[in-house]
């Protein structure tokens, strides 16, 4: 799980750091380990009962959905409309990980899709805590990583976004190795080629390597000679990408076209400093930049791989995880510096049972539980309609709210609904056109009159609700903060 260090390393002078012998430590300091232990344990609890609760997020349908697709023969690369209303020729970027959602899917049922989020999320605190120790004790470390936690804990769903959380911290641990001993890492170009079937923040890893080139040139630890094999690697993580089944495509369109209706999008929103998580990286932030402007300066290494995790959490909701990730190995060597308590140290065989022991009890505690508790929530999705939705003709179109869009395309194949999240299959135009005609905005009509719509599943609070009964739709349900309506005959 690392090497124990005596003191925290120095970050903006990198080199080889030798391990001390663990000695004895005085009562109070042997206290101090077992409450930070404990706060380990803690983390990792807090993971359990996260990935348990009931599957609330509203993507986790659509992905399972096309999982399935993609096991029962559907192309990778071509898999044509899931919608009907889907127009545009799209590339899955996800299409690994949602296959080995439906598998577990298959195999277990929705305890088998929570328990792989548990998974993840298990996997993600041990690569956020080895990022972390690397570069401080272990208190400071545990201390970083649970308030990296408390950071991404708004986006720690069961979604393929859990997959570029994980790859992102082993990529900021590689980046940091090279910048202590100037080798480049090339098994990261196999990791890009990965991540690229995995999801699609794959570009992180090439645009992270640029951002380390440019502060190592600009510290003038590398010249034009020992600066190009770190810009072969470059080339050769994006040529990864593109030998891939979707690389071309992905190396086009990196982002994907749900950016072309993000306003319309919450986690698309940027945050704001009363919320607890934003609240927590920017005080890590704050720590860092105090840190620095104690001791006097910081390499340019350092001041940029921070400065692109400041823009990433401040930029949207999103991101935020992500600038979490590139601001924790800074802040816990930070704190591991100013704090001598938290110098203090574990055996390393101690330390690796702890944290391992404690992901392992984690993963079984968590089989022991998602038997009874993993499922669609009720409270979340409109379960109360399914006579009047199951009733529906095969061929009539509902309109509905994105947020029940996942879950209305898993649950009932044959109904023709207007929109999931599923974006890509949608043109940018009919993303917006269906986002304004739920806010009641001017052309509202027209878009009805082109979905031929027969019903609608509308939050009762839509503008587009009360459009609808202007015209004459009647109301067939409501519940669950939700309106089923009918249109009128002829």
């Amino acid at each position: 799980m690392g090497t124990s260090f005596r003191d925290a390393p120095d970050l903006d002078h990198p080199g080889p750091l030798a391990a001390e012998p663990y000695r004895s430590a005085p009562t109070r300091a042997e206290q101090y380990l077992g409450v930070v232990a404990a706060a380990l344990f803690l983390i990792l609890l807090t993971m359990v009962f996260i990935a348990a609760a009931p599957l609330g997020d509203p993507d986790v349908w659509w992905h399972l959905e096309m999982g399935h697709a993609y096991l029962d023969g559907a192309s990778v690369r071509h898999p044509g409309p899931m919608s009907p209303f889907g127009t545009e020729d799209w590339h899955s970027r996800d299409w690994l990980t949602q296959m080995l959602m439906a598998g577990f899917d298959s195999a277990f049922g929705l305890p088998g899709v929570a328990w792989l989020r548990g998974l993840a999320l298990v996997a993600l605190f041990v690569v956020c805590f080895r990022l972390s120790r690397q570069v401080a004790p272990f208190g400071a470390a545990v201390v970083a990583t649970g308030l990296t936690f408390f950071g991404m804990i708004g986006s720690l769903s069961a979604r393929p976004q859990l997959v570029s959380f994980i790859l992102l911290a082993v990529t900021v641990g590689a980046l940091l190795r090279t910048s202590q001993d100037l080798r480049p890492r090339w098994w990261l170009a196999v990791l890009t080629g990965v991540w690229a079937c995995a999801h699609g923040l794959w570009f992180l890893v090439p645009g992270l390597q640029v951002v380390l080139l440019v502060g190592l040139r600009l510290d003038r630890r590398l010249d034009r000679r020992s600066a190009r094999p770190h810009v072969l690697l470059v080339g050769l993580c994006l040529a990864a990408v593109a030998v891939t089944p979707n690389g071309i495509h992905q190396l086009a369109h990196p982002l994907g076209s749900s950016m072309g209706v993000a306003q319309y999008v919450q986690e698309y929103q940027p945050l704001s400093v009363t919320f607890p998580p934003y609240a927590a990286v920017l005080l890590m932030l704050f720590v860092v930049c105090a840190s620095w402007a104690r001791r006097g300066g910081s390499s340019w290494v350092a001041v940029l791989l921070v400065a692109v995790g400041a823009v990433l959490f401040l930029y949207m909701g999103r991101t935020l995880p992500l600038g979490a990730i590139l601001v924790m190995p800074f802040f816990a060597a930070a704190i591991g510096a100013a704090a001598p308590r938290a110098r203090t140290h574990l055996p390393r065989p101690v330390e690796q049972a702890v944290v391992l022991g404690g992901a392992g009890v984690a993963l079984v505690a968590l089989a022991l539980l998602v038997p009874t508790s993993a499922a669609a929530p009720s409270s979340y999705f409109p379960s109360t309609y399914d006579a009047r939705l199951s009733a529906i003709a095969e061929g009539d179109v509902l309109i509905n709210q994105l947020g029940d869009g996942g879950y209305l395309a898993w649950k009932y194949p044959d109904l023709r609904i207007v929109g999931d999240g599923l974006s890509d299959q949608y043109s940018v135009a009919w993303l917006t056109d269906w986002h304004e005609a739920l806010r009641g905005e001017p052309g509202w009509e027209d878009f009805v009159e082109r979905t031929g719509a027969d019903y609608a599943l509308l939050s009762d609070t839509t503008a587009l609700r009360l459009g609808l009964e202007s015209q004459g739709w009647t109301t067939v349900q409501t519940g669950q903060d939700r309106v089923l309506m009918k249109a009128p005959e002829g």
